[in-house]
């Protein structure tokens, strides 16, 4: 009997035959929804103080590419950044790590 081989598919997109797609919570940078959404965050309390990521960074004392970085959730900064960054943006902690709005 002849033994049948399965190619994989040459067409961008598309799994080869007899595989699934597998769904991930996870962006082409390779972030989570969590870091994400972080770095959206971020984004918004930088705005209102900053009109670039460089002005911000500026502020912080830390280098522009860091910065950057942290928007692209490509890192993330650590507890005391966070704790700069509040200070400087005035905003809470509880909002920009677990998006909850001070009542």
């Amino acid at each position: 009997m002849a033994k049948i081989v399965v190619l994989p598919s040459k067409r961008r997109g598309r799994p080869a035959l007899g595989t699934k797609r597998q769904k991930r919570d996870v962006f082409s940078n390779g972030a989570s929804a969590i870091q994400i959404e972080f770095a959206r965050r971020l984004r918004l309390v930088r705005g209102k103080h900053y009109e670039y990521a460089a002005g911000g960074a500026r502020a912080l004392g830390i280098e522009d590419e860091t910065y950057r970085r942290w928007e692209r959730a490509e890192t993330e900064p650590n507890i005391e950044n966070i704790q700069k960054i509040c200070a400087e943006f005035q905003c809470g902690a509880d909002f920009l790590v677990l998006n909850k709005i001070p009542s």
